[in-house]
């Protein structure tokens, strides 16, 4: 049933350029800087991070494992105001690693210079009437819905009923092997995504990891799995099981949860939409307890008519329910973006994670209206 878990391994994850403390707050103020200059712009708020992490395992197996990693985040906010509009727009980049996860080509600065103009450009944006339309994700908004009505629900100590708490059902229980979404979605978890906030070895059972197929062609295939769940549903443990801590009791957690990409062109996925919306950068979810209706607020929208995007629009909700959005998907783009999560909560008495979750471009059908 499970795998040879008897291992004795020291693992250090890669770091190219050691981050000091000296440099990062560099980077920072460089960051702000850059936001600040942006015409409209009243405040940014950066906050550039990295943590050095040892975790030794040992259990009655004989198992000894070491891993150690470093993480390197910097979390970024641009807030602009004009004629009593205010509007902000916020990115988190890095990943597991040193600074070269945030200063290769410059990639902190563009980032920092993006979230200014759109910020700017929000003031003068309208907000979206109520309707039901095609929706063009784009992957940063995409990584908050594969975790939110994907990953979130593949964890099945929540299948099970077991840990309930923060929204802890799962609409799909009892349905794997039966279709819940169109033959265009492909849904997996993968721990072995080098650079990714959810890249281990190992996890807190000792076993090792593997990409997992949850989801294939719209058919459930599996949940995310740890030793006693494994055993329930007759599969074998998938390397999920983490804790913040050694504090608190390991959970079972997303890794790097993810949609498949498609071979769709995304110009052309956007070209093909006679009317709808680009949807462009996750925000807030609103998810109720099995993650069956769901609703998610963007940082901005562009209208899409006859194949051309127009309209900026600001303050916009996504809003549909899991089983007939993923039935909608009838476009996955050939990009794939992995983006850094590290703020997700799981357990009474909570246990912050950090992870990736991450996809393409997708497009589907979905209620689109303003927040006011």
């Amino acid at each position: 049933m499970y795998p040879n878990n008897l291992k004795k391994t020291k693992i250090d994850y890669k770091v190219v350029k050691k981050p000091e403390l000296e440099e990062i707050i560099k980077i920072g103020i460089e960051c702000s800087k850059i936001i600040l200059e942006t015409p409209k712009i009243k405040k940014s708020i950066v906050n550039p991070w990295y943590t050095l992490n040892s975790k030794y395992f040992v259990n009655s197996e004989g198992s000894e494992i070491l891993q150690n990693f470093t993480d390197t985040i910097v979390d970024m906010i641009s807030i602009a105001h004009e004629s009593g509009i205010t509007q902000s727009v916020n990115i988190t980049e890095g990943g597991r690693g040193g600074l070269e996860q945030i200063i290769n080509e410059n990639k902190i600065q563009q980032s920092a210079k993006e979230i200014a103009l759109k910020a700017s450009q929000l003031t003068l944006a309208k907000p979206a009437k109520e309707e039901n339309a095609t929706v063009v994700m784009n992957p940063d908004f995409v990584a908050l819905l594969a975790h939110e009505i994907l990953g979130h629900p593949s964890e099945a100590d929540r299948v099970l009923g077991k840990e309930m708490a923060w929204a802890g059902g799962a609409w799909w229980k009892n349905k794997l092997g039966e279709k819940i979404g169109s033959e265009n979605l492909n849904v997996f978890d993968d721990p072995t995504i080098k650079e990714s906030l959810g890249w281990y070895q190992f996890d807190d059972e000792g076993v090792e990891t593997k990409k997992t197929t949850l989801v294939e062609k719209g058919v459930l295939k599996n949940h995310m799995q740890n030793r006693e769940t494994a055993q329930i549903f007759n599969s074998a443990p998938t390397g999920n099981m983490r804790a913040t801590n050694y504090r608190f009791m390991p959970l079972i957690r997303m890794a790097c949860t993810c949609i498949g990409n498609g071979d769709w062109n995304v110009p052309e996925m956007i070209k093909d939409v006679k009317h709808g919306y680009l949807i462009s950068n996750m925000k807030i979810p609103s998810i109720d307890m099995k993650r069956y209706n769901w609703s998610i607020s963007c940082q901005y929208a562009q209208k899409i008519e006859n194949g051309e995007i127009t309209d900026l629009l600001r303050d916009v909700i996504v809003m549909g329910t899991a089983p007939k959005f993923f039935e909608s998907i009838d476009a996955c783009g050939n990009d794939f973006t992995v983006r850094p999560i590290t703020n997700c909560g799981k357990g009474d008495p909570m246990q912050s994670m950090i992870m990736g979750n991450g996809g393409p471009t997708i497009r589907g059908t979905a209620t689109v209206k303003s927040v006011n």
